[in-house]
């Protein structure tokens, strides 16, 4: 090797080191430096990189400590006991040095605060303190029901045949009914009273609609979007040449998503203002909720997030593509995940277990607030049936206990619903514990056949099954 070669490899082995060294103290300050402490040494602690990338992050905990260097980013913090578990967004800059204090939250389960309601298949539900309605799914017609103070069960609407309900408030709401094998109407429900609503374009079953709490409510054609009249007439408020679909909508506002001509998805969502200001962004949700001041908008999907009224994202929730998200107020979300309903604080970046239920009974599928706001409902989806099969449950937001005994109600539930050739057999169990009957032929005695069953099977005794209130439904 002559010496000008040396001085040409001793050059660069200099240059690389130089570089070498250089990086190593660029990444010590760019790196940024988590600090994680929980109260209890017995919870896990693990974390997930959001972005750049999304990946899970290898943590080293030390007894009630977990102490990590990571890129700047977002990144979701998860610690877990062995019954519940509390997750915290995190944003992460060049260098930055943050700690965090995380315990898991408190879990009601499905044998403590979450109280069972009916074995009817309860969806599309609105409740106050004095009424409860939804549609049966598991009804193979999809009657609609109330139930009033006194726990009675009545249909409402006849035999009609509801494929889903809007509700704006628990005594209105817009229903879409099955008239035939291809054919639909609309429906307006005002407290007791239903009527058909004439539409200027033909009702077809995707039809898209919403209601405002204050009434005010919009149906889309799929390229037209109208706004309702109190005297019966519509309003053109929208029209596009994108497939247009109505998702959430508040007094000021509504949410739509656009799907282009040939697209085989929606690729973006709007805002619409009542004064004619829109906002639009590119991505995809499945599902969207208002505040109930409606200055904010909760998104799942593609584009899960908090957003303001013009589509700024102001939030980024620990969970992605989660289920039924409602508000419990402007910085309070619900949310589902599976077989657990989580709530997440816009002011902490947390998200806590609030409600679980055993994956074997069954997942939750959708969750709604009394108009109180003192109680969740929420659907469960049971497993272990051939066709769907659903439950209605509810709990506290302020941990109320039971207003009467649901020890009852829960075992009924392993055993109802109840199919047998002459009788349906139901419990209802929203202002007392009763048994709802419906019968294939009005001469046959339900109640004794129904009382056999349940002795038979061994979940009650007959002492605790001759005490309960039996009703046929009409």
């Amino acid at each position: 090797m002559t010496t000008k070669q040396r001085s040409i490899l001793l050059y660069s082995l200099i240059v690389l080191f130089l570089i070498g060294s250089a990086w190593i103290v660029y990444s010590f300050f760019a790196d940024a430096t988590l600090t994680i402490t929980t109260s209890d040494a017995t919870n896990s602690i693990t974390l997930q990189e959001n972005s750049p990338n999304s990946h899970p992050i290898d943590v080293t905990q030390n007894t009630k400590q977990a102490v990590v260097r990571v890129e700047p980013g977002t990144y979701t913090i998860v610690v877990a006991s062995a019954s519940t578990s509390t997750r915290q967004v995190v944003k992460l800059s060049f260098g930055e040095r943050k700690a965090v204090n995380l315990n898991a939250g408190i879990v009601t389960t499905i044998t403590g605060n979450l109280i069972p309601i009916t074995s009817l298949g309860a969806d599309a539900v609105t409740a106050s303190s004095d009424h409860l309605s939804f549609i049966d799914r598991n009804d193979a017609n999809y009657p609609l029901y109330n139930v009033d103070s006194s726990n009675h069960v009545s249909v409402l609407g006849g035999s009609r045949s509801f494929q889903t309900i809007k509700w704006g408030t628990n005594s209105f709401g817009i229903g879409l009914v099955k008239t035939g094998a291809v054919d639909y109407e609309i429906v307006k429900i005002q407290g007791q009273s239903i009527s058909n609503v004439t539409l200027p374009f033909k009702v077809t079953g995707d039809i898209g609609f919403s209601v405002a709490p204050d009434g005010r409510w919009y149906v889309s054609d799929g390229h037209i979007i109208y706004s309702a009249n109190g005297d019966g007439s519509f309003t053109k408020v929208y029209s596009s040449s994108d497939y247009v679909r109505i998702g959430s909508a508040s007094n000021q506002s509504i949410e739509i998503t656009q799907q282009p001509s040939g697209a085989s998805r929606p690729t973006s969502i709007a805002v619409l203002h009542n004064d004619g200001t829109k906002y639009q962004i590119a991505g995809e949700l499945y599902e969207a909720a208002w505040s109930p001041s409606g200055n904010k908008l909760v998104t799942s999907g593609e584009l899960t997030g908090v957003f303001d009224t013009q589509l700024n994202k102001i939030a980024q929730m620990p969970d992605n593509n989660v289920v039924a998200p409602i508000w419990i107020d402007d910085n309070t979300i619900l949310y589902i995940q599976g077989s657990d309903i989580w709530r997440y604080s816009l002011d902490s970046g947390k998200s806590d277990k609030v409600a679980a239920i055993d994956p074997l009974v069954g997942n939750f599928s959708d969750i709604r607030m009394s108009d109180d706001h003192a109680y969740v409902y929420a659907t469960v989806d049971r497993t272990g049936f051939a066709i769907t099969t659903l439950d209605l449950y509810r709990f506290g937001l302020n941990n109320q206990q039971p207003t009467n005994d649901s020890s009852v109600a829960q075992k009924l539930l392993v055993v109802l619903p109840s199919s047998a050739p002459i009788c349906i057999a139901n419990v209802m169990n929203f202002s007392a514990t009763s048994i709802v009957m419906k019968r294939n032929s009005t001469n046959q005695d339900c109640v004794n056949t129904t009382k056999n069953s349940i002795v038979s099977s061994k979940t009650l005794d007959s002492a605790s099954v001759n005490v309960l209130n039996f009703q046929y439904l009409q």
